[in-house]
């Protein structure tokens, strides 16, 4: 344990002076969410304690999901031996946290599904520190899995008439998709033409508070990830 936090803290550190240089990124801003922090939420915690302890012993698992609410809120995923770490409310650094406190080694998936940083995204997070924050879960996670592919999906559309600070989003979904162009084995995945549905208001693939997917909005992201099986 004491190497993996060693390799967290290096990771961090790497991400921050690369996206500092690289974007003109402020570092404070990028140390916020590239620093691992504990969930902020006694509801969080347990639910990361509870798969903690699942993770303790080798699991068959071929596909992990990984992210907030999002992904914790999937309400089937047809693929054999899928394995579900979202937890409501993470960010990046909470992502960050949960994988140091796991014991990865007890899985070795063939694919990751990686939906993260729309809670960065919605308290206004600079949009170069959430990419920072992805990139660095994203070291975590090949580090950990090597042989895994990786599926980044992009930040979906949300709010009234899916136009929540739309251009901020769509240049954040562009620096996200060229951070993962230039990873081996990861493939971002824009999901905006298939969820969107204007000019209907409210959207059927979203649930009444226009963050949340519905289930027919999950419907549609498992016919967009093949190895996750159609949705019944």
């Amino acid at each position: 344990m004491k190497v993996t936090r060693i390799t967290f803290a290096a990771i961090c550190f790497s991400v921050i002076a690369t996206h500092a240089a690289a974007e003109t990124c402020d570092p404070t801003d990028v140390l916020v969410t590239t620093t691992p922090i504990p969930p902020q939420s006694g509801v969080s915690l347990k639910r990361h304690l509870q798969l903690k302890a699942l993770m303790g012993v080798p699991q068959p698992t071929k596909t992990v999901l990984l992210g907030d609410s999002l992904v914790q809120m999937w309400p089937q995923v047809n693929a054999p031996n899928a394995l579900n770490l979202g937890d409501g409310n993470d960010k990046t650094q909470n992502v960050l946290w949960r994988l140091a406190n796991m014991n990865l080694s007890s899985v070795s998936p063939e694919n990751v599904v990686l939906l993260v940083g729309t809670n960065n995204f919605g308290p206004s997070d600079p949009n170069c520190s959430v990419v920072a924050g992805v990139a660095a879960i994203l070291d975590v996670v090949q580090g950990a899995w090597p042989r895994a592919h990786t599926t980044l999906i992009e930040i979906p559309p949300r709010g009234p008439l899916l136009q929540f600070r739309i251009a901020e989003r769509l240049a954040l979904n562009r620096s996200l998709r060229q951070m993962a162009m230039r990873r081996k084995n990861v493939t971002p995945l824009n999901v905006d033409e298939a969820m969107g549905c204007l000019p209907a208001s409210p959207c059927s693939n979203f649930l009444p508070d226009m963050v949340h997917f519905s289930p027919g909005g999950y419907a549609i992201l498992q016919q967009l990830i093949p190895f996750l099986g159609a949705s019944k």
